[in-house]
């Protein structure tokens, strides 16, 4: 593997067992390899509604990882936070 990771996962996701991205993560630490993982408490496929900071975190790690624009802003705008 070359690059970035991010892998995530909702922790009761019931089309794909979370123990998959666990045995990845398990894998990619054996081997030695950085990766990032964020687990969703309490959401299925599809992160339900915390979908909005999925994106927006997605956002920001494809902008810091292929454009090199690292934020120094640490939080997540979401629109109904008011943030």
């Amino acid at each position: 593997m070359k690059g970035h990771l991010l892998l995530t996962h909702g922790n009761i996701d019931n089309i794909v067992h979370p123990t998959n991205s666990l045995r990845v993560a398990d894998e990619l630490i054996k081997a030695g390899k950085r990766f990032d993982m964020m687990i969703f408490p309490g959401k299925r496929h599809g992160y339900g509604s915390f979908r909005s900071y999925y994106e927006k975190m997605m956002w920001y790690y494809f902008a810091e990882h292929l454009l090199g624009d690292y934020r120094d802003n640490v939080d997540i705008s979401l629109p109904d936070s008011g943030k």
